[in-house]
């Protein structure tokens, strides 16, 4: 401490050396992942796969219902609306191969670098311009509307969720976990409808 590397300090010299707000940058921006009431780290347990994956589980859940119904509804009020690509290739009888190769990038690929770009680097972001409320929205309509429509639309609540799951949680890991079971669900649903 400053008292035993200095013995002649006075006790002013010692509280002014150990006080964190006279060395704080000015000029940092605003640390998005500190709690303001305690002035701490707001998630600081150690990452475990249990947990993150049932985080990851529990946003899936809420998410898949009402980004099912939209899809639904959207299909039933605009029949003529484009479907999925994928969906129109497993009609169209393209190779194994190939859709294997596109589930990989669906499942595996979509979720590491979306999660990257529209989380991470979208909502944490603007986040860190103190705006939670607006990285929040903008990130998710980003995201949904990435995906053409009428995806887009049906995929705002999934997008909502896994935004809320990163404020909450602060971990990409747990985002891409979200994301990986929704698309290797609808993909497995996809192919088990072809069989």
């Amino acid at each position: 401490s400053a008292a035993q590397a200095d013995p002649d300090a006075s006790d002013a010299e010692v509280d002014f050396l150990n006080d964190e707000d006279t060395f704080a940058n000015p000029y940092a921006a605003a640390n998005p992942y500190a709690d303001t009431a305690t002035n701490s780290q707001a998630n600081p347990e150690p990452w475990s796969l249990t947990t993150e994956l049932r985080f990851a589980c529990e946003t899936f859940l809420v998410a898949y219902l009402p980004t099912s119904i939209l899809r639904i509804l959207i299909v039933n009020i605009l029949p003529d609306a484009p479907s999925h690509p994928f969906l129109e290739m497993l009609t169209e009888g393209v190779d194994w191969n190939i859709l294997a190769l596109i589930a990989v990038m669906a499942v595996v690929v979509a979720p590491l670098v979306e999660e990257l770009l529209y989380r991470v680097t979208v909502l944490g972001g603007l986040w860190q311009q103190n705006n939670l409320m607006v990285a929040w929205i903008v990130s998710s309509v980003l995201f949904s509307f990435a995906h053409g429509f009428p995806d887009s639309i049906a995929l705002l609540p999934l997008a909502f969720a896994i935004g809320y799951t990163y404020i909450q949680r602060r971990s990409y890991r747990t985002v891409v976990m979200v994301h990986f079971l929704f698309n290797a669900f609808n993909m497995a649903i996809a192919g088990a409808s072809m069989l």
